[in-house]
């Protein structure tokens, strides 16, 4: 498993689809796929106060 952190459009997204390409069985797992996942399918996860944030959208 390899881990990548980094500021906003620091080229993590492009890191990932890289290197996913050069490995074999390998796959890249973005956290904006998930919180969008749960947003729309598990909203009982939500807080019922504050925002999520996603670098796409935030939410109240």
């Amino acid at each position: 498993m390899i881990i990548s952190v980094g500021k906003t459009h620091s080229g993590k997204s492009t890191f990932a689809k890289t290197l996913e390409k050069q490995l074999d069985n390998s796959i890249a797992i973005y956290q904006d796929n998930h919180v969008e996942f749960i947003n729309n399918y598990y909203k009982k996860l939500l807080p019922k106060q504050g925002l999520i944030y996603s670098n796409m959208q935030s939410l109240k």
